[in-house]
């Protein structure tokens, strides 16, 4: 059974992380386990957590022989998503 964006964004609200929050996410889905949504329902998990006046940061890996393009550029699989 896969986890549900709502109820993922509610424990993270009650581990303290509010609206206006800011925080760093480097995240393991294999550990977590499935996802509804796949990583951008946790994206979206931790997006309602803390609302648009909050702040996520999140590492992303890229090929250092290319630039790097946020539109383009896909995430390294061995960082997760």
């Amino acid at each position: 059974m896969a986890h549900d964006r709502t109820l993922l964004a509610a424990q993270l609200r009650a581990l303290g992380l509010g609206s206006g929050r800011e925080v760093m996410v480097h995240a393991s889905l294999r550990r977590l386990g499935p996802v509804a949504g796949g990583a951008g329902g946790l994206i979206e998990a931790v997006m309602d957590a803390i609302g648009p006046s909050g702040t996520m940061l999140m590492m992303v890996a890229a090929n250092d022989d290319e630039p790097f393009d946020r539109l383009t550029t896909p995430a390294d699989p061995e960082n997760g998503a």
